[in-house]
């Protein structure tokens, strides 16, 4: 999540000069990232969260990490507002890049703190409690993510190749390059011959290409 904003940010200035076109394809870019994010923690407070609290037993023990939800939910909600409102002119005559900065930089602080923050808490959750079935609760969390995502077809026209532009396989040594998925060089060559298509223009502005390298403009 943390490279697919730096994107956004950092092109905003300069496709502000550019077409409708390219502003449109930026949104784009953004409001997939900000889909699958909202996705990401809206199914953390509905199913991940109050699983692992039920499973060891303390209610309220992920209550540290819901309220960091609270801290950028504002700020995160007027990028959505802005970058529908830019969706909505078919001249894309609003847009602004100072402006879409500014509303990043309003929240971007208080989620960047939360990302950080979040995989310690959740690897300690598996020290304190050797004996929750942590796996069991991450699948049955995968499969409400994808019940409550955007469809099948959207799905893999939107995330898979989200999730392809957006992974730096060279990062850290390349020490996660295999981390997101066991297939996920299959799946990012399908990504890039199929589903690269319907949103071909918003994909521009991704840091990485679909080969998982990072793009050199970045």
């Amino acid at each position: 999540f943390f490279i697919g904003l730096n994107s956004l940010y950092n092109y905003a200035p300069h496709v502000a000069n550019g077409s409708a076109r390219d502003k449109h394809d930026l949104v784009t870019f953004g409001l997939v990232w900000y889909n699958m994010l909202a996705g990401h923690h809206d199914g953390e407070e509905e199913v991940l969260f109050p699983a692992l609290e039920k499973a060891s037993g303390n209610a309220g023990l992920m209550s540290a990490n819901v309220n960091q939800h609270k801290a950028f939910h504002s700020g995160f909600t007027d990028l959505k507002s802005y970058l529908d409102s830019v969706m909505a002119d078919p001249a894309a005559s609003v847009f602004d890049g100072a402006r879409l900065q500014a509303v990043i930089d309003a929240f971007a602080p208080a989620l960047m703190q939360h990302l950080h923050d979040e995989i310690p808490t959740l690897i300690n959750y598996g020290h304190q409690h050797p004996t929750v079935d942590v796996h069991k609760i991450r699948v049955e969390y995968s499969r409400a993510l994808r019940s409550r995502g955007p469809g099948l077809a959207r799905g893999f026209a939107e995330n898979l190749p989200f999730m392809s532009v957006c992974h730096d396989d060279a990062f850290d040594d390349g020490k996660w390059r295999d981390h997101w998925h066991p297939m996920h060089k299959i799946l990012a060559s399908v990504a890039k011959w199929t589903f690269y298509w319907p949103n071909r223009g918003a994909w521009r502005f991704a840091p990485c290409s679909f080969d998982m390298e990072l793009q050199s403009h970045m």
